[in-house]
């Protein structure tokens, strides 16, 4: 529409020159149906940015627990440890990473109401997955049918694997086997901020069907809102889970600090409101124990949240 009007314009202007900023009343009558077609569009986007069409706060049924077994960045090899973070933060939903994904799992997060399981190698804790990622993916899937609170699997870190382990044909695998036996199943996808722009996203969008997304380098949260809109625009229709970091591993390498997160939170919440984002998820389990105060300061929230919820009887 925008070229339409340009070109409109530059044809009338030739047949009847006029000063630029004066139009002449034929140029005003030429071109005022395009311009009203225009600002009829820009009048439905106005609205669709001032409506709330989400929730007013968090609730447990949107919240969630990154974690899992892992000798790494100061976690435990407790098979239960993103159960007990869940516990912790009040949560009833948990992302598992880390360890195996088997029947003796599941049956330890047979009380989340929702889970999430890795599916591909990256971060495994060594030896917990002998199968390959499309193998996982399908055994997840058949092990679905019995634990109903499967709702799909997760790729963590896509982006930067792409070319070195992954490549669309193997996305694609992953996500037929994921819905091999059921295609209620979803593939989410770990992608950060700083990917977005990257050519290689849109080559995988087709197989993603929610995104997870993270602030990698803190200073990119200035830029929430528009990263949230980059995420809509590059995948279209995609419920976004936003992730948020306790520890800033992508800059400071050390504990965000509560007001950082706090302003986070915040601003999640009114994206949450917007229809913008749809989940949030807490890393996680293993930085409960490394930074008490940070975990307070987030269970307070979600407290206040929930009860807020209640009160409006959502």
């Amino acid at each position: 529409m925008i070229q339409e009007i340009l070109e409109l314009n530059r044809e009338i202007t030739k047949k009847e020159p006029h000063i630029t900023g004066c139009p002449s009343n034929n140029f005003i009558r030429a071109v005022e149906k395009k311009n009203k077609e225009l600002d009829q569009v820009l009048l439905s986007i106005f609205k669709e940015q001032d409506e709330c069409t989400g929730p007013a706060h968090f609730s447990r049924e949107n919240t969630w627990c990154w974690g899992g077994p892992t000798p790494l960045w100061g976690g435990s090899m407790d098979m239960d440890t993103s159960v007990k973070g869940a516990k912790y933060f009040g949560f009833d939903n948990v992302v598992y990473l880390h360890g195996p994904v088997n029947e003796n799992a599941m049956k330890l997060h047979s009380k989340c109401k929702k889970i999430l399981c890795a599916l591909s190698g990256i971060g495994r804790s060594a030896g917990a997955q002998p199968e390959s990622d499309t193998e996982t993916a399908e055994n997840l899937s058949k092990l679905s049918l019995e634990y109903k609170n499967i709702k799909g699997g997760i790729i963590d870190d896509l982006i930067q694997s792409y070319g070195r382990q992954y490549s669309c044909r193997d996305i694609e695998n992953i996500y037929n086997a994921l819905k091999k036996y059921n295609s209620e199943l979803d593939l989410y996808a770990v992608v950060y901020a700083h990917e977005l722009d990257l050519p290689s996203v849109k080559a995988f969008e087709p197989f993603i069907d929610c995104v997870n997304l993270w602030f990698w380098l803190r200073t990119d949260l200035a830029d929430m809102d528009l990263t949230v809109e980059k995420c809509r625009h590059v995948f279209p229709g995609k419920k976004i889970m936003m992730g948020v970091f306790m520890h800033d591993y992508g800059l400071g390498a050390i504990g965000n600090t509560d007001r950082i997160i706090e302003s986070q939170l915040k601003r999640a919440r009114q994206l949450l409101a917007a229809g913008k984002i749809n989940d949030i998820v807490i890393l996680g389990d293993r930085e409960i124990a490394k930074y008490p105060d940070t975990a307070k300061s987030i269970k307070k929230f979600f407290v206040s949240e929930f009860r807020q919820n209640i009160a409006e009887g959502r």
